[in-house]
C-alpha cells in the first residue's frame, strides 16, 4: 500500500571537514567560509537543517570527505551543545565584563585618593613655601640685628670719641692749671715788687728817721705824749691782724677742705671713667665674639641663591596659581551668566507650562462637553498630556541642573574664599612680625636715647659745676699763696695718674687695632675658603648636571623592567589560563572563529591587566615618596628629635607636581604607549564584545 522508504534518514554531510581529512591538492577556495571572511548568515545551519525535513537528501560535498555513519539527532544534540558552550563563553565574557568594571571602579577609587593625596601634597608644599617665607622673614630679621649691632659699634666709637674728647677736655684743665700757675707766678713777682717797694718806703723812712731824731730831742715831750697813743694804736692793729691771721687760717681750713673734697670728686670720677673703661671693653669682647659667631653662623652665598632661586619658583607658582584662581573666577563669572540663563529658560518653560495647563483646561471642558460628538481627540488630549508631562520633566531636569551648577558655584566661591583667607592670615602674620621687629627696635633705641640724654645732663652739670669752682678759684686765687706747694704736688700726682690712663687708653687702642687687623685677616681667610667652596660647589653642580642623562636613563630602565616583571607575570598568568581554556575549546564546531574571539578578549584583559600592574607600581613609587615626605615633615615638627639631627633648609628637596591634572596625564600615558606593546587592531567584518553580548 506505501512505499517501502528507509528506515533512517541518511546523514547530512557538514561542509567543515573532519580532521585529518585536508588535501594538500585541492584548492583552499571553498574552505575559506566563515562569518568573518564572507557576508554569510552565522547560524546558516539552522535552517539548512530545518529544510532537510523537505529535502533529505544531503548536499555534495565540494571535496574529499570521510563520511561518518550516524544517526540525524546527532547534529542536533552538535548544535545544542554549541548552544551551550557558546552560552558558557557569554557567561565568562559577562563576568570578564563584570570584574572589568569592578576593577575600573578600584581604579576610579584609587585615582581619587591619589588625587587626594596630591591635594595634601600641595597643601605641604604650600606649608613649606609658607616655612621659607618665615626664614626669610628671619634672614631679614638676622640683617636687622646685624645693622643694629653695626649700629651699636658706631655707637661705642662715638662713646670712645667722646671720652677722647673729656682726655682732650681735662688736658685743656691742665693747661688752664698752668694758666692758674702762671698767674700765681705774676702774683709772686707782684708781691716781690710790693717789697721791694716796702723796702724802699722803710729806707726813705729811715731816713726820715734820722731826720726825726735830729729832733726828737726836741720833740721827746711830745714823743712821751705820742708813745702812750702809738702802744694803744699799735695794739689795735696787732688784735685786727690777729683777727685777719685766723681768719685767714679759717678760710685756709675751708679751702683745703674744699680741695680735698675736689680730689675725691676727682678720685671717683677717675674710679667711674676707668669702670667705663673696662665695662666698655668687655662690651667690645662681646661685640667680636659675637660678630665672630654671626659670621660663624651665616650662610655661604651659594645657599643664599639657592633659597633666593627656591623663593622664586614659589613666586612663579604663586604666580600660577593666582592665574588660576583667576581662571576660575572668570568660570564663577560664566557660571553665574549659564545661571541666569537657565534661570530665564525655566521662567519661559513654566510660562509655557502654564499655558499649557490653561489650554489643557480649555480642552478638557471642550472634551467633556463634545466627548459623544469626538470621541477621536481622546488621542490627542492624550499626547498633549504626554508632551505636557515630558515639558514638566525636562523643566524638573532643568531645576536640578540649576541646582547643581549652583553648588558648584558656591563650592567655588568657598574654596576662592578660603584661599583669600589664607592669604590674608600670611599678610596679617608677616605685618605683625615686621611691627613687633619695629616696635622692639624703636623702644631700644629709645632707651638708648634716654640713657644718653641722662649721661649729656650729667655732664653739662658737672661742668657747670666745675665752672662755678673755677670762677671761685679766680675769686679766692689771692689767697692760695700758702697751698700752693701742695697743689703743684697735687697737680703732679694727677699729671702722672693722667698719662698712666693715657698709657693704658693707647694700650686699648692699640690692642683693637691689632684685633681689628686680626678680624680682617680672619674675613680675608674666610672669604677665599668661600671662593674655594663656591668653585667646588660649582664644579659638582656641573658634574651633577653632566649625570642627569644617565640618572634619567636608569629611571627610564628602572620604570621599564618594572612593567616588563608586570608584564612577564601577567603574561604567564594568561598563558596558563589559555592553556586550560583551549583544552576546553578544541571540539567546538568552528574553533578557528571562536578562537579568534576568545583570543581578542584575552588581548584585551591582558592589556587591562598589563595598565593594571603600571598602576600599581606607579601607586608604590607615589606612596614611597609620600612616605618619605611624611617622614621628613614629622622630624620638622617632632620635639623629641634635637636641632642637629633635623634635616637642614638647604637640602629639602621640593618636588614641583604637573600642572596638569591626573585624568588627562592617564590619558597621555595610555595614549603613548610603549613600541613593545602590541596593540589590537580589528577588521571591520570581526566580532565585538557586543556581538557577543547581542548574540
Amino acid at each position: 500500500m506505501f512505499a517501502k522508504g528507509p528506515r533512517f534518514d541518511k546523514f547530512k554531510v557538514p561542509e567543515t571537514p573532519a580532521p585529518n581529512a585536508y588535501n594538500p591538492q585541492d584548492p583552499v577556495d571553498p574552505l575559506k567560509r566563515g562569518a568573518f571572511l564572507e557576508k554569510a548568515d552565522r547560524f546558516k545551519a539552522i535552517e539548512e537543517l530545518a529544510v532537510s525535513t523537505s529535502n533529505p537528501m544531503p548536499p555534495k560535498p565540494t571535496g574529499p570527505v570521510q563520511r561518518h555513519v550516524s544517526n540525524p539527532s546527532h547534529s542536533g544534540d552538535r548544535y545544542a551543545a554549541l548552544q551551550r558552550r557558546l552560552e558558557d563563553l557569554e557567561r565568562v565574557h559577562q563576568d570578564s565584563k563584570r570584574s572589568y568594571l569592578a576593577e575600573t571602579e578600584r581604579l576610579k577609587t584609587e585615582l581619587a585618593r591619589h588625587q587626594k593625596q596630591h591635594a595634601e601634597q600641595t597643601d605641604q608644599i604650600e606649608k613649606q613655601r609658607k616655612q621659607v617665607a618665615l626664614l626669610e622673614a628671619r634672614l631679614q630679621e638676622l640683617k636687622k640685628t646685624g645693622s643694629s649691632d653695626s649700629a651699636q659699634l658706631k655707637e661705642l666709637k662715638s662713646k670712645l670719641r667722646a671720652f677722647e674728647n673729656e682726655r682732650n677736655r681735662l688736658q685743656s684743665e691742665a693747661a688752664q692749671i698752668a694758666d692758674l700757675k702762671t698767674s700765681l707766678q705774676q702774683l709772686e713777682d707782684k708781691r716781690r715788687r710790693e717789697v721791694n717797694e716796702r723796702d724802699n718806703t722803710m729806707s726813705d723812712l729811715e731816713k726820715r728817721l734820722t731826720l726825726e731824731r735830729k729832733s726828737r730831742e726836741i720833740l721827746s715831750s711830745q714823743y712821751e705824749d705820742l708813745k702812750k697813743s702809738t702802744e694803744s694804736d699799735s695794739r689795735k692793729a696787732t688784735r685786727a691782724l690777729q683777727s685777719q691771721l685766723e681768719q685767714s687760717k679759717s678760710e685756709a681750713t675751708q679751702l683745703k677742705e674744699k680741695l680735698s673734697i675736689i680730689q675725691d670728686q676727682a678720685s671717683a670720677r677717675e674710679e667711674e671713667l676707668l669702670s667705663q673703661l673696662e665695662h666698655h671693653r668687655l662690651l667690645l669682647n662681646q661685640v667680636v665674639s659675637e660678630f665672630g659667631a654671626l659670621a660663624a653662623r651665616t650662610v655661604p652665598i651659594s645657599k643664599f641663591e639657592r633659597a633666593r632661586s627656591e623663593c622664586l619658583q614659589a613666586q612663579v607658582h604663586n604666580l600660577k596659581l593666582e592665574r588660576k584662581l583667576a581662571n576660575s573666577e572668570a568660570q564663577v563669572v560664566e557660571l553665574a551668566h549659564l545661571i541666569r540663563f537657565v534661570k530665564e529658560d525655566n521662567f519661559l518653560l513654566h510660562e509655557r507650562l502654564h499655558d499649557a495647563h490653561e489650554e489643557l483646561a480649555i480642552h478638557h471642558d471642550q472634551l467633556t462637553d463634545s466627548s459623544q460628538q469626538q470621541p477621536d481627540d481622546q488621542a490627542s488630549l492624550d499626547s498633549l498630556h504626554t508632551t505636557i508631562l515630558q515639558h514638566a520633566l525636562e523643566s524638573t531636569e532643568c531645576d536640578l541642573r540649576t541646582s547643581n551648577i549652583l553648588s558648584t558655584l558656591y563650592k567655588h566661591h568657598a574654596e576662592h574664599l578660603a584661599i583669600h583667607s589664607s592669604l590674608l592670615s600670611a599678610h596679617l602674620s608677616i605685618s605683625e612680625s615686621i611691627s613687633d621687629q619695629h616696635s622692639s627696635h624703636l623702644s631700644e633705641t629709645l632707651a638708648s636715647h634716654e640713657a644718653i640724654a641722662s649721661k649729656l645732663e650729667t655732664i653739662q652739670s658737672e661742668y657747670s659745676k666745675v665752672q662755678e669752682k673755677m670762677a671761685a678759684a679766680e675769686i679766692e686765687k689771692n689767697r692760695l699763696e700758702r697751698t700752693l706747694k701742695v697743689v703743684e704736688e697735687r697737680l703732679g700726682e694727677r699729671e702722672t695718674e693722667l698719662e698712666a690712663i693715657e698709657s693704658l687708653h693707647q694700650v686699648a687702642l692699640n690692642n683693637e687695632k691689632a684685633h681689628t687687623q686680626r678680624l680682617a685677616s680672619t674675613v680675608q681667610k674666610h672669604r677665599m675658603a668661600e671662593e674655594g667652596l663656591r668653585d667646588e660647589i660649582e664644579r659638582l653642580t656641573s658634574e651633577l648636571a653632566s649625570l642627569e642623562p644617565y640618572r634619567d636613563a636608569f629611571e627610564q630602565l628602572n620604570t621599564r623592567i618594572d612593567s616588563l616583571l608586570a608584564r612577564k607575570k601577567v603574561a604567564e598568568d594568561e598563558a596558563a589560563e589559555l592553556i586550560e581554556f583551549n583544552a576546553q575549546i578544541l571540539g567546538h564546531h568552528n574553533p578557528a572563529q571562536r578562537i579568534v574571539y576568545v583570543d581578542r578578549i584575552r588581548r584585551e584583559l591582558a592589556d587591562a591587566k598589563q595598565r593594571i600592574a603600571e598602576l600599581v607600581v606607579e601607586q608604590e613609587k607615589i606612596k614611597a615618596q609620600n612616605d618619605n615626605l611624611q617622614d621628613e615633615l614629622d622630624m620638622y615638627k617632632s620635639v623629641m628629635v634635637p636641632p642637629t639631627h633635623k634635616p637642614k633648609t638647604h637640602i629639602t628637596r621640593v618636588t614641583r607636581m604637573p600642572l596638569t591634572n591626573l585624568t588627562q596625564s592617564m590619558n597621555v600615558v595610555q595614549s603613548a604607549r610603549r613600541p613593545g606593546i602590541k596593540e589590537n587592531h580589528h577588521s571591520p567584518g570581526d566580532l565585538t564584545v557586543e556581538d557577543l553580548e547581542y548574540s
